[in-house]
């Protein structure tokens, strides 16, 4: 019997099921835990923000067992705008977290961005998570980053539902 390899390559259209099945495994933990629900169509949103967008995919057999997002975006310094990366959705199976699974798709994609000419990387992570931190701070043969800062996220939840008002047709 033949030991499958880890592939990493590109999320395609087929994989949607596979790749919404993986975000609600993956949930992220900090100070809050939360997973993103892109249902129904997994790319939709990152599409509409720049067509250019992609996701990396970590495959075991036919079985997607991590990802990785890239949203290109314009960034102003110095009155100059560069072109800047996005890092988004980085998450892997719960199966292969302690392998080398996160690894190899932080290298691969390292490796595609820097072809090209990429300013700047940017990443937003929630606080207390720390298993992204070996990523972040020079260590498992990555360059250390800078933390730009903290992001406060406020966010009003209706609790009890509201009846539509007759005088309006939706």
């Amino acid at each position: 019997m033949e030991k499958l390899k880890i592939r990493i390559d590109f999320l395609k259209d087929e994989d949607n099921d596979a790749i919404l099945d993986l975000s609600h495994r993956c949930i992220q933990q900090g100070v809050i835990s939360v997973y993103p629900d892109r249902s129904p169509e997994f790319n939709r949103l990152h599409k509409q923000i720049d067509s250019e967008s992609f996701h990396f995919v970590a495959r075991y057999g036919d079985k997607i067992i991590g990802c990785v997002g890239i949203i290109y975006t314009p960034v102003q310094s110095m009155g100059q705008t560069f072109r800047s990366v996005y890092l988004l959705d980085f998450k892997v199976d719960p199966e292969y977290q302690k392998g080398l699974t996160a690894y190899r798709l932080a290298r691969e994609t390292l490796d595609f961005l820097f072809k090209d000419e990429n300013v700047m990387i940017i990443a937003t992570i929630i606080k207390g998570n720390q298993s992204s931190h070996i990523f972040t701070r020079g260590r498992a043969g990555f360059s250390g980053s800078s933390l730009l800062g903290e992001i406060q996220v406020n966010n009003i939840l209706l609790l009890r539902k509201r009846k539509i008002d007759p005088r309006f047709i939706i």
